[in-house]
């Protein structure tokens, strides 16, 4: 048996249509290194480790 959530590029898109795929990319390792089970993979998650990476690349 498994449990688990699928988040794509698609999504990532979905809350900043901005993002090219590098910095979908780095988000995307962001969210798996910095995850919390008691909080999981949600949408205001995925939209501060966008704000995150953006900031990083500034």
């Amino acid at each position: 048996m498994c449990c688990g959530t699928f988040w794509l590029a698609d999504d990532f898109l979905a809350l900043d249509d901005s993002l090219d795929e590098d910095t979908i990319d780095a988000a995307m390792e962001q969210a798996e290194e910095c995850h919390d089970a008691n909080v999981g993979f949600n949408w205001e998650f995925l939209h501060h480790v966008i704000e995150a990476v953006k900031e990083k690349e500034q």
